[in-house]
Protein backbone atom coordinates (compact mmCIF):
# COMPACT_ATOMS: atom_id res chain seq x y z
CA UNK A 1 0.00 0.00 0.00
CA UNK A 2 1.20 3.54 -0.71
CA UNK A 3 0.98 4.61 2.96
CA UNK A 4 3.42 1.90 4.11
CA UNK A 5 7.17 1.90 3.58
CA UNK A 6 9.08 -0.48 1.37
CA UNK A 7 11.76 -2.67 2.89
CA UNK A 8 14.98 -3.22 0.98
CA UNK A 9 16.48 -6.61 1.83
CA UNK A 10 19.86 -7.38 0.32
CA UNK A 11 22.42 -9.96 1.32
CA UNK A 12 26.12 -9.71 0.59
CA UNK A 13 28.42 -12.59 1.46
CA UNK A 14 31.44 -10.38 1.98
CA UNK A 15 33.56 -9.20 3.44
CA UNK A 16 34.38 -12.73 4.38
CA UNK A 17 37.20 -15.20 4.26
CA UNK A 18 38.98 -15.79 1.98
CA UNK A 19 39.98 -12.15 1.72
CA UNK A 20 40.27 -12.35 -2.07
CA UNK A 21 39.33 -9.40 -4.25
CA UNK A 22 38.77 -8.93 -7.95
CA UNK A 23 41.33 -7.28 -10.20
CA UNK A 24 39.04 -4.25 -10.59
CA UNK A 25 38.98 -3.76 -6.79
CA UNK A 26 42.77 -3.87 -6.49
CA UNK A 27 43.66 -0.24 -7.42
CA UNK A 28 41.37 1.26 -4.77
CA UNK A 29 43.08 -0.43 -1.84
CA UNK A 30 46.80 -0.79 -2.53
CA UNK A 31 48.95 1.88 -0.96
CA UNK A 32 46.40 2.52 1.76
CA UNK A 33 47.78 2.02 5.25
CA UNK A 34 45.82 0.44 8.11
CA UNK A 35 46.82 0.03 11.74
CA UNK A 36 48.47 -3.31 12.46
CA UNK A 37 46.50 -5.94 14.37
CA UNK A 38 46.36 -5.53 18.12
CA UNK A 39 48.66 -8.11 19.69
CA UNK A 40 48.68 -10.07 16.45
CA UNK A 41 51.92 -11.55 15.16
CA UNK A 42 50.59 -14.45 13.11
CA UNK A 43 51.84 -12.97 9.81
CA UNK A 44 54.47 -10.46 8.85
CA UNK A 45 53.46 -6.78 8.65
CA UNK A 46 53.13 -6.78 4.83
CA UNK A 47 50.75 -9.79 4.87
CA UNK A 48 48.60 -8.26 7.61
CA UNK A 49 48.51 -5.00 5.64
CA UNK A 50 47.44 -6.77 2.42
CA UNK A 51 44.66 -8.65 4.25
CA UNK A 52 43.36 -5.40 5.75
CA UNK A 53 43.57 -3.67 2.37
CA UNK A 54 41.54 -6.47 0.79
CA UNK A 55 39.00 -6.28 3.60
CA UNK A 56 38.65 -2.53 3.00
CA UNK A 57 38.18 -3.12 -0.73
CA UNK A 58 35.43 -5.66 -0.01
CA UNK A 59 33.61 -3.12 2.17
CA UNK A 60 33.96 -0.50 -0.56
CA UNK A 61 32.46 -2.97 -3.05
CA UNK A 62 29.40 -3.48 -0.83
CA UNK A 63 29.10 0.29 -0.47
CA UNK A 64 29.23 0.69 -4.25
CA UNK A 65 26.47 -1.91 -4.79
CA UNK A 66 24.30 -0.45 -2.05
CA UNK A 67 24.71 2.95 -3.71
CA UNK A 68 23.46 1.47 -6.99
CA UNK A 69 20.38 0.07 -5.28
CA UNK A 70 19.66 3.39 -3.55
CA UNK A 71 20.05 5.22 -6.85
CA UNK A 72 17.59 2.80 -8.48
CA UNK A 73 15.08 3.41 -5.68
CA UNK A 74 15.53 7.16 -6.24
CA UNK A 75 15.04 6.74 -10.00
CA UNK A 76 11.81 4.80 -9.40
CA UNK A 77 10.51 7.37 -6.90
CA UNK A 78 10.52 4.82 -4.06
CA UNK A 79 13.42 6.10 -1.94
CA UNK A 80 11.33 8.42 0.25
CA UNK A 81 9.19 5.51 1.44
CA UNK A 82 11.86 2.83 1.79
CA UNK A 83 13.37 1.84 5.12
CA UNK A 84 16.98 0.81 4.54
CA UNK A 85 18.78 -1.14 7.26
CA UNK A 86 22.47 -1.98 6.94
CA UNK A 87 24.04 -4.40 9.38
CA UNK A 88 26.12 -7.55 9.67
CA UNK A 89 25.93 -10.82 11.54
CA UNK A 90 29.32 -10.39 13.23
CA UNK A 91 32.47 -8.33 13.26
CA UNK A 92 35.96 -9.40 12.21
CA UNK A 93 39.02 -9.80 14.39
CA UNK A 94 41.37 -9.23 11.41
CA UNK A 95 44.31 -10.74 13.25
CA UNK A 96 43.82 -8.98 16.59
CA UNK A 97 45.03 -11.36 19.32
CA UNK A 98 45.98 -13.71 16.43
CA UNK A 99 42.28 -14.36 15.80
CA UNK A 100 40.09 -14.12 12.72
CA UNK A 101 36.34 -13.89 12.20
CA UNK A 102 33.96 -14.11 15.13
CA UNK A 103 35.87 -16.28 17.53
CA UNK A 104 35.99 -14.35 20.83
CA UNK A 105 33.84 -11.78 22.64
CA UNK A 106 36.14 -8.87 21.82
CA UNK A 107 34.46 -5.73 20.49
CA UNK A 108 35.98 -6.24 17.04
CA UNK A 109 34.08 -9.53 16.79
CA UNK A 110 30.73 -8.72 18.43
CA UNK A 111 30.41 -5.04 17.52
CA UNK A 112 28.52 -4.73 14.25
CA UNK A 113 27.30 -1.75 12.27
CA UNK A 114 23.62 -0.89 12.32
CA UNK A 115 22.75 1.95 9.99
CA UNK A 116 19.12 2.85 9.34
CA UNK A 117 17.68 5.44 6.97
CA UNK A 118 14.19 6.07 5.75
CA UNK A 119 10.91 7.83 6.43
CA UNK A 120 10.85 9.44 9.86
CA UNK A 121 14.37 8.30 10.76
CA UNK A 122 16.25 11.21 12.31
CA UNK A 123 19.61 11.96 10.81
CA UNK A 124 22.08 11.56 13.65
CA UNK A 125 25.79 10.82 13.59
CA UNK A 126 25.64 8.01 16.16
CA UNK A 127 23.44 6.60 18.86
CA UNK A 128 24.79 5.10 22.07
CA UNK A 129 21.53 3.18 22.65
CA UNK A 130 22.06 -0.53 23.28
CA UNK A 131 20.14 -2.46 20.64
CA UNK A 132 20.07 -6.00 19.32
CA UNK A 133 19.34 -7.65 16.00
CA UNK A 134 16.29 -9.21 17.63
CA UNK A 135 14.85 -5.68 17.74
CA UNK A 136 14.68 -5.53 13.94
CA UNK A 137 11.62 -7.82 13.80
CA UNK A 138 9.54 -5.49 16.02
CA UNK A 139 10.92 -2.47 14.16
CA UNK A 140 9.87 -3.81 10.75
CA UNK A 141 6.42 -4.72 12.06
CA UNK A 142 6.05 -1.24 13.59
CA UNK A 143 6.99 0.56 10.36
CA UNK A 144 4.67 -1.76 8.42
CA UNK A 145 1.85 -0.77 10.80
CA UNK A 146 1.41 -4.38 11.88
CA UNK A 147 0.78 -5.79 15.33
CA UNK A 148 3.85 -6.72 17.41
CA UNK A 149 4.55 -10.39 17.97
CA UNK A 150 3.07 -11.69 21.20
CA UNK A 151 5.60 -12.69 23.87
CA UNK A 152 8.57 -11.66 21.70
CA UNK A 153 11.77 -10.21 23.16
CA UNK A 154 12.03 -7.91 20.15
CA UNK A 155 11.42 -4.20 20.87
CA UNK A 156 10.83 -1.64 18.16
CA UNK A 157 13.72 0.73 17.52
CA UNK A 158 11.39 3.38 16.12
CA UNK A 159 11.59 5.74 19.17
CA UNK A 160 15.40 5.64 18.96
CA UNK A 161 15.42 6.05 15.18
CA UNK A 162 13.08 9.02 15.33
CA UNK A 163 15.19 10.67 18.05
CA UNK A 164 12.46 10.54 20.72
CA UNK A 165 14.57 8.52 23.20
CA UNK A 166 18.29 8.06 23.77
CA UNK A 167 18.25 4.65 25.45
CA UNK A 168 16.63 1.38 24.46
CA UNK A 169 17.92 -1.53 26.54
CA UNK A 170 19.82 -1.74 29.80
CA UNK A 171 22.07 -4.51 28.44
CA UNK A 172 22.50 -6.76 25.42
CA UNK A 173 23.91 -10.26 25.12
CA UNK A 174 26.21 -11.81 22.61
CA UNK A 175 26.98 -15.46 22.21
CA UNK A 176 28.56 -18.01 19.95
CA UNK A 177 27.82 -21.72 20.09
CA UNK A 178 25.69 -21.33 23.22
Amino acid sequence: PPDRPWFLVLNFTGPHSPMDITQSMEPSCRGRQYPPPFEGQEFDAATHQAIRQNYGAMIENIDRWLGRFVEELRRRGELERTLIVFSSDHGEMLGDHNRWGKTLPYHASVGVPLVVAGPGVKRQPESKALVSHIDLAATFLDYAKSQPLADADSRTLRPVLEGRVKSHREFVRSGLND
